[in-house]
Formats: structure tokens, C-alpha cells, sequence
């Protein structure tokens, strides 16, 4: 009895699982990279508030989210593969997003890329170089840490949040104008340089 009360519960489990997994296909329109090798998503035509991201469209990776891809589609939620790597301008902007989980393999956070949402706090990889102008403006955003990868914060990248926490690595060399202006810091460790805010 135990033993088919156990398999019982492995099935479901299993079966929430494969329920549970990536958003359908079918609700990203994509084309192909130039290499052909391969493809960028240029839109969500889905009706879900919730994104899984697959990390392969068509029997190729997902390498690139383009421009404007899931901009103003109501999203509360949105799960990116750590096959992209890089995050195009506005992607994601002008949504509702309350949780946002960026892949490990991201390089690139493009300008405007999580603009006005309702993140309340994102954990940037150690993957990500370059933070692009007002990549995370205009959000609720209250405790950052910028990895140790990252080289570049263009100008208001976190503006307009409710930032009280700040960490920011030594390997930064580039932070451009009002990246943190109108928060509410009060603790931060800009490592061995200091950069205004």
C-alpha cells in the first residue's frame, strides 16, 4: 500500500513538473539570428500574466530577446533561460512585473530593458557586463548588489526606485550619470572607489 502511495505521488509530482515547465511555443513570434544558428524572440502574442521562457524555439536556442519583445503585455511574472544573453532595449518594459529571474547566461541588460514595473528586487548574475541607460528605472526596487562581472552602469539604470541598500564591486569602471538618483540610500559599499548618486 505505502509502496503504491509512494509511486502514486512520484507520478503526480511528475506530471505537475512537465505542467509547470515553459510557456507554449507558439505564443513567441521569433526569426532566426543572422547566423542562422540560433533565434531571437520579437514578440509575446500569449494571453498568460506569467512567462516561462523555453531555452529552445524551433529546435534552436533562445539567444536574444529583441527589441520592445514582451513591452506592455500586462506580465506579472517572467522567467528568462540561461541561454539568452542578451536583453534587448524596452523588452520588458511598461509591464506589472512583481518577479523577474534573469538567466545566467546574460551579458547584455538593454536600455529600458525592465522600466516602469513593480520589481521589488532582482538578482543580477555574475554573467551580466553591461547595464544599459534606465535598464531597472522606475521600479520598487530595494537592495542591489552589482556582481563582480559587471563593467558598465549607463545613465539611470536604477533611477526612480526605493533603493536603501547598495553594493557595487571594484571590476565597475563605468557609471554613468544619475544611475541611482532619486532612491533612498542609506547603506552602500562602492568597493575600493566612489562613485556619486
Amino acid at each position: 500500500m505505502r509502496k503504491l502511495l509512494l509511486v502514486t505521488m512520484v507520478m503526480i509530482w511528475s506530471i505537475s513538473l512537465v505542467n509547470a515547465t515553459y510557456t507554449d511555443e507558439s505564443d513567441f513570434n521569433v526569426v532566426r539570428s543572422p547566423d542562422g544558428n540560433s533565434v531571437i524572440i520579437t514578440g509575446y502574442v500569449g494571453t498568460s500574466q506569467f512567462v516561462n521562457i523555453p531555452p529552445q524555439i524551433r529546435n534552436l536556442p533562445v539567444m536574444q530577446i529583441g527589441l520592445r519583445a514582451f513591452n506592455d503585455r500586462n506580465l506579472i511574472s517572467a522567467i528568462i533561460p540561461n541561454s539568452v544573453t542578451s536583453i534587448g532595449g524596452l523588452a520588458f518594459a511598461d509591464n506589472s512585473l512583481k518577479n523577474a529571474t534573469v538567466g545566467n547566461g546574460v551579458i547584455t541588460i538593454g536600455g529600458f530593458a525592465f522600466s516602469n514595473n513593480k520589481l521589488t528586487d532582482i538578482v543580477i548574475p555574475d554573467s551580466v557586463i553591461y547595464i544599459l541607460y534606465g535598464a531597472f528605472e522606475f521600479n520598487r526596487l530595494i537592495s542591489i548588489t552589482i556582481p563582480d562581472s559587471v563593467t558598465s552602469i549607463r545613465d539611470g539604470a536604477f533611477r526612480h526606485n526605493q533603493i536603501t541598500s547598495l553594493t557595487i564591486h571594484d571590476n565597475v569602471n563605468s557609471i554613468g550619470r544619475r544611475a541611482f538618483e532619486n532612491n533612498r540610500l542609506n547603506s552602500h559599499n562602492y568597493g575600493k572607489r566612489y562613485y556619486p548618486y
